[in-house]
């Protein structure tokens, strides 16, 4: 079900002078992270360098209220390297996808349905592509983020590895477009 973005409140994407608040938002969320005793994000991944690549690649974006940056989220159109092994699954559409990235919201608006407004805008422009489906993957005691991502319509497909070691498996997730 598509949200409805509320009175003043747009999708765009982010530009270089909107960093200080993309920056404390995903540190906000590293820190939220590291209070639920969950591993991801706690080796200083997505630095400033990360996220610089993605503004200046034109894949991240922003919901903002006003002046204020609610959420960020990155859509990557691109094949993901680290999709093509799945691992005690399959994924269940062509390799026509969208994958979203390094979402976070303001924690003074979670709870409030920013990510999804914000998911939904990026899942349009998958649409637009003519995309397949959409694909993310998120820690496995990410219980939050699991719950979202299902509630946005994704199913579980398997177990993807980012790199080496046990903290960069993710369970990977796909929303048919089709």
């Amino acid at each position: 079900m598509e949200q409805v973005p509320e009175r003043g409140e747009d999708v765009v994407r982010a530009e270089m002078e909107m960093m200080p608040q993309i920056m404390k938002i995903i540190r906000d969320a590293q820190a939220a992270l590291a209070e639920d005793e969950i591993p991801q994000w706690q080796d200083g991944y997505p630095d400033e360098a990360v996220l610089r690549r993605d503004v200046t690649g034109g894949n991240c974006y922003v919901l903002r209220q006003k002046n204020e940056i609610c959420a960020v989220g990155v859509l990557q159109t691109e094949p993901e390297p680290s999709y093509r092994t799945i691992m005690d699954g399959a994924w269940g559409t062509g390799e026509r996808y969208g994958t979203v990235h390094r979402m976070a919201v303001a924690r003074n608006k979670s709870g409030q349905g920013a990510a999804g407004r914000l998911y939904d805008a990026l899942e349009r422009i998958c649409r637009k592509l003519g995309m397949e489906a959409v694909r993310i993957d998120t820690h496995r005691k990410n219980d939050r983020m699991r719950n979202w991502i299902l509630k946005q319509g994704f199913w579980y497909c398997g177990v993807i590895r980012l790199n080496d070691g046990e903290n960069s498996l993710r369970d990977a997730f796909e929303k048919s477009l089709v």
